[in-house]
């Protein structure tokens, strides 16, 4: 990066060594795994979004589920599950039932066109684990477990 001003070569404000912004590095790599991401599953003609691969593959392996339960496994905010459910509804990914004996109840399962998406996110899912696990060993540790120890490390501070 050039100062337009003075002609001069900066370095990169984020990573100067005297400011703790982890939450800016990690923002950045979040940005950069999601392109990358995004790219590659739709090269795989994954068709439904990144955010719902989840929700998809947990209720191929445990659906049909209530809502309530999506919520309570993905551990993501109701508005946001009761989003993705609409969306892939409306994708025809995703099938809706409401039993007559509780209306506000919402009953999901895949359909025949979600099972078939299931399968490319998987076979998506196992590619990207491999690239994951390749810049861990470059990085000499396991990436996943790292950030997933960091996380819950993270969760109990005050």
């Amino acid at each position: 990066m050039s100062d337009i001003l003075s002609g001069k070569e900066e370095s990169d404000f984020i990573d100067a060594p005297e400011y703790a912004v982890l939450p800016h590095h990690l923002r950045r790599l979040l940005d950069t795994l999601l392109k990358w991401e995004s790219e590659r599953a739709g090269q795989l003609r994954v068709t439904v979004p990144l955010k719902t691969h989840s929700m998809m593959v947990l209720l191929a392996r445990r659906g049909p589920m209530k809502l309530g339960q999506v919520v309570e496994q993905l551990r993501l905010s109701r508005p946001l599950i009761v989003k993705f459910a609409d969306a892939l509804v409306g994708m025809g990914m995703v099938t809706e039932q409401r039993p007559s004996s509780d209306r506000r109840v919402r009953m999901l399962d895949l359909t025949e066109a979600g099972r078939a998406e299931v399968a490319r996110i998987e076979a998506f899912h196992v590619e990207a684990r491999e690239r994951y696990r390749g810049l861990g060993q470059a990085l000499d540790s396991d990436l996943l477990d790292l950030v997933t120890q960091a996380r819950k490390r993270v969760e109990t501070w005050e």
